[in-house]
Order: C-alpha cells, then structure tokens, then sequence
C-alpha cells in the first residue's frame, strides 16, 4: 500500500476533481447531511477557494486514489 499526501492545488485539474469527489462522498454520508453537495457548489467551490491566500486543502491518496481530505 503507498500512501501520498500533498497539499492541494487548487489549479490542478486532477486534485480539484478529487477534492470535489472526496467533498461530496462527504456530503452524501449522515454525518455530512446526506445529501450530495448542490451541482452550483460542485462549479464554483475550487475557483472560489483558489481565490482565498488563506485557503488551504491536504489531500492524502492510497494507491493512486483520493482516500481522505483536510480543509
């Protein structure tokens, strides 16, 4: 098993896609509400994060796959 954690840049395509997937698992989960996070939300959440300096994501995969996500 290989375990990676990066900070997330927000500009890279692949990691703000797995941040919005991790995100949304999340979402879907009782504990997140269960409800999956709203299609506006999915749009414009990595942009409007990207814009905060104080803004920042670690994201952690095993084997290549988004598996656990800090905000």
């Amino acid at each position: 098993m290989q375990i990676d954690v990066f900070t997330l840049n927000y500009h890279d395509e692949q990691q703000a896609q797995d941040l919005l997937f991790l995100l949304d698992k999340y979402a879907l989960d009782p504990m997140g509400g269960a409800s999956a996070l709203n299609q506006s939300v999915k749009n414009s959440l990595v942009a409007e994060l990207a814009k905060l300096p104080q803004a920042f994501s670690v994201i952690c995969y095993v084997d290549g796959k988004p598996a656990g996500l800090v905000n």
